[in-house]
C-alpha cells in the first residue's frame, strides 16, 4: 500500500514449506534453504548469508518457519530482529 515498513523482521509466513515439499516430491530430494539477512545499518546495507540446511534438519519445537526465521534473525542487529528478538517468540 506504499506504507513504510518497519525495519524490524516480522513474524514469518509458511510459503517456502509449500516450495520445499514441491521440490522434493517432483525430484526425490530436499531443498536446501538458504537464510538470508538483509539490513541497514549507518546507512550502508548488509547482506549476510547462512549456511544451506534443510526442513529435515529442524530438530526443535519451533515450527520451521520460525526455526528459519529465528536463523536469519541471528544475522541482524538486536534491534532489528522484531519478532523474532531474544524477548519474543
Amino acid at each position: 500500500n506504499g506504507e513504510h515498513r518497519s525495519s524490524k523482521l516480522y513474524k514469518g509466513l509458511d510459503g517456502f514449506n509449500v516450495v520445499a515439499e514441491q521440490y522434493k516430491t517432483l525430484t526425490g530430494e530436499n531443498f536446501p534453504v538458504v537464510p538470508v539477512g538483509i539490513y541497514k545499518e549507518n546507512n550502508q546495507r548488509h547482506v549476510k548469508i547462512g549456511t544451506p540446511s534443510f526442513i529435515s534438519d529442524n530438530d526443535s519445537e519451533l515450527t520451521d518457519t520460525d526455526w528459519y526465521m529465528k536463523k536469519i534473525a541471528a544475522m541482524l542487529p538486536e534491534e532489528q530482529r522484531g519478532h523474532y528478538g531474544n524477548n519474543e517468540s
